[in-house]
């Protein structure tokens, strides 16, 4: 079973230092919020448009991020943080629906995306894409997307995380058609906020996430 890095975007947004991109707390809540980062795993491979499609490309609707879903990881500092919420890593969370919708727009009824991890509920109701480079046969492809909402459930002590914003963070890279298509996902509360980065932008961070060795390997069976 490979090891998974968690991916939080707003910490690559600041050790890469890439111009163009604005990744930030929502200002009303950095003072007073309760912070929690979280790094989920899944089992098996990513597939788009139900399985029908393996690559990255344009055209793509949906995502099945795979099965088994676990906290793999917990950002720094932050435990006592995931004590309160009971995040632990390896520990499942929920992750529904299996296929969620991959666009720009607002998310409504089946296709609202929830997780529920310890004791919090996380309800996404919409989504933006922030770069698709389809897959080559010789080149490479990434898929970057984040969901915004918040947090609807909270039976922790205090509900202390209860309303608060909140994010899922995905980045996909594959080398080129046919290989493996790699993710890399954050989960974050406060959520983060996004001015869309120019494409040169894009690619800089891409080459920050390899160089920093934070996308995330899938968890495969021995």
């Amino acid at each position: 079973m490979r090891n998974q890095a968690k991916l939080t975007l707003k910490a690559l947004a600041l050790s890469v230092g890439v111009s163009g991109l604005a990744i930030m707390l929502p200002l009303g809540q950095q003072a007073q919020a309760t912070v929690l980062s979280w790094g989920p795993s899944f089992l098996g491979n990513v597939t788009f448009n139900g399985t029908l499609v393996t690559n990255i490309q344009s055209g793509l609707t949906s995502e099945n991020p795979g099965t088994n879903p676990l906290i793999n990881s917990i950002g720094p500092g932050e435990g006592p943080a995931a004590t309160t919420a009971g995040v632990v890593i390896g520990n499942p969370f929920t992750f529904t629906p299996t296929n969620f919708l991959v666009g720009t727009g607002p998310l409504v009824g089946t296709n609202v995306v929830t997780i529920t991890a310890g004791h919090l509920t996380y309800t996404f109701t919409s989504e933006v894409i922030t770069a698709l480079t389809p897959s080559g046969a010789t080149s490479s492809g990434a898929l970057n997307l984040v969901l915004f909402g918040s947090i609807t459930g909270d039976t922790s002590v205090g509900a202390t995380f209860n309303l608060q914003t909140a994010s899922l963070s995905e980045a996909c890279t594959q080398a080129q058609i046919g290989a493996t298509v790699q993710c890399g996902f954050s989960v974050d509360t406060p959520g983060i906020t996004i001015n869309t980065p120019e494409p040169a932008s894009m690619a800089a961070l891409g080459v920050g996430l390899v160089g920093l060795g934070l996308v995330r390997r899938r968890r495969s069976k021995v």
